[in-house]
């Protein structure tokens, strides 16, 4: 278990010990203290270390093993009369290496430091142990029962008006996840919103709850925050946003839904919020995809194949004239041609495949199926790992891999 260089800023005994450089580090993880008793680190330390530095002959040096070693930061002892011992080419190195380095007075008994800093993380542990708990089962437990509900309640401040909202990102890279995770905590503004969060199924899934009148806001604070992410990280990012509940027994559905969203997302659209979308919420909830892929080629299949035969582009004119409502000179426009070159390829089209353009039955099959099949386009062309089966209500797997 680890907790990062920006939570120790938040523990009582770190409240007289200042942040000197390295602020672009804070995001580190520490796993354990060590307090700088040998010449050398070597055989000391295993990494993510939070190391207490009480004196030493050379601290340019001291801090360039600290970092050859993959300590986390550096907590610096002052001198024995609260004399800083840092020097400017110290505070350069820190600050070039994205080291945090903090400093101590030294007046601060540095057993009530360590022990801080030691019972934190083991109550983070704990603390993350009972969160995954939580999450394995609101989202998929078949018995969930009313203690279990007023035991949640109790520890996460769940009231009866509470609503609910479920919000999952996708990355690539699933070893980001964890840092993924640090960076929302850091970034997010909770105020009237709280939120918790997980790493689940190579997802990082986050639950916002609050009063009704401030979900919309939850939704729009968790959009701004995915944004910032994401300049942050190298990796691509993709975010899916679930319905509201009204229940934290019907949160599972959200969840279910955030994935679903997840379908739609793309290079161009990494945001997709199921409460927003309209036809596609019904295409996503068909359970037998080939029931699509026959509708759209009952429709549009003759004429596809007639343009890739042809070199034709009859379907572009077919969605331009349909999207338009029959307007000639708009979807002339739209296509980039002539006026009477679009006149003639209808005709043609009416002519070719019996279809009545005018009729708005046909031309609302005819939406529903373009609109089915960028949806399979889409689909096909997103290589995010988000099967029907990975967002299946009943987990069959070990609990234990559930987080990952």
């Amino acid at each position: 278990m680890y907790i990062y260089c920006y939570e120790l800023m938040k523990l009582q005994s770190f409240k007289n010990i200042r942040l000197i450089a390295g602020e672009s580090g804070l995001d580190r993880k520490i796993s354990w203290v060590y307090v700088l008793q040998t010449p050398s680190l070597d055989n000391w330390v295993y990494g993510e270390e939070v190391l207490f530095v009480l004196n030493s002959d050379d601290i340019y040096k001291t801090l360039q093993d600290a970092i050859s070693h993959c300590i986390s930061c550096a907590v610096i002892l002052k001198d024995k009369n609260n004399k800083s011992i840092l020097t400017p080419e110290v505070i350069q190195l820190a600050q070039k290496e994205n080291f945090p380095l903090f400093e101590m007075d030294y007046y601060i008994k540095i057993i009530d430091v360590t022990r801080e800093i030691s019972t934190y993380i083991i109550h983070k542990q704990e603390t993350t142990e009972y969160l995954n708990y939580f999450f394995y089962k609101i989202f998929h437990a078949d018995d969930l029962k009313t203690e279990d509900m007023e035991e949640f309640a109790l520890n996460y401040g769940f009231l009866n008006e509470h609503h609910f909202l479920v919000a999952t990102i996708y990355g690539k890279n699933v070893s980001k996840l964890n840092d993924i995770k640090s960076l929302f905590h850091i970034y997010v503004t909770e105020g009237n919103i709280r939120f918790l969060s997980a790493v689940l199924n190579g997802r990082f899934v986050i639950i916002a709850y609050g009063l009704p009148s401030y979900m919309e806001q939850a939704i729009q604070v968790i959009k701004n925050t995915f944004l910032v992410i994401e300049k942050k990280v190298v990796d691509s990012l993709y975010m899916g946003i679930g319905n509201i509940s009204s229940h934290l027994r019907d949160i599972r559905y959200s969840y279910i839904k955030s994935i679903k969203a997840l379908y739609l997302c793309s290079d161009q659209e990494k945001i997709v919020d199921y409460n927003e979308l309209g036809f596609s919420r019904l295409l996503l909830n068909v359970a037998d995809v080939n029931v699509l892929k026959d509708y759209s080629s009952h429709i549009l299949g003759k004429i596809m194949d007639y343009d890739k035969q042809n070199n034709t582009f009859f379907v572009d004119t077919i969605k331009s004239y349909v999207l338009f409502n029959g307007n000639i000179n708009k979807s002339a426009n739209k296509l980039h041609i002539h006026r009477n070159t679009c006149i003639y390829r209808i005709s043609k089209i009416k002519e070719l495949f019996d279809i009545d353009l005018d009729n708005p039955y046909m031309r609302a099959d005819i939406l529903n199926a373009l609109s089915i099949h960028d949806f399979l386009k889409n689909a096909d062309s997103n290589d995010l790992d988000i099967s029907h089966e990975t967002i299946d209500l009943h987990f069959k797997g070990n609990k234990k891999d559930y987080f990952s």
